[in-house]
């Protein structure tokens, strides 16, 4: 476990067809002060990232960003948006047949609003894999 130090690191890896990038820079403090910077994919993670720097270091200002970059980030996400809308038309065209609603009220501003309101959450392997990249960024320090 790490006392307190200076320092920077930097990890990435391509986890479901995005690049997720972790940054963590740390500077000498008396107490441990974590400061989380993620972007709206990693929402419900803060917690974990806390925990997780707080086991590996003692004291210090920490700055943890992670967000999703470049090319990939766009190209992935659409996919993985697109599939979803998918999955969601295919349910709600199921659930308008069974309770003998109008198909046609189902349409893509329909759908864009229900994905807004119900988000698929990060897969547990996927938390892992994102935890991952946290400790490599925290060895690198």
């Amino acid at each position: 476990m790490t006392q307190s130090m200076t320092g920077f690191g930097r990890k990435q890896a391509v986890i479901r067809e995005r690049l997720v990038v972790c940054e963590i820079a740390s500077v000498n403090r008396r107490h441990l002060d974590i400061q989380v910077i993620a972007s709206k994919e990693f929402f419900g993670l803060e917690h974990e990232i806390r925990h997780t720097v707080a086991q590996h270091i003692l004291r210090g200002h920490v700055m943890v960003r992670l967000f999703l970059q470049g090319d990939l980030q766009q190209q992935g996400a659409f996919r993985t948006d697109l599939r979803y809308l998918k999955d969601l038309q295919r349910h709600f065209l199921s659930m308008s047949r069974e309770l003998q609603l109008d198909p046609q009220e189902i349409t893509l501003p329909f759908l864009l609003e229900m994905r807004a309101e119900h988000a698929p959450s990060l897969e547990d392997t996927e938390c892992l894999e994102i935890k991952q990249v946290i400790q490599e960024a925290l060895f690198d320090l």
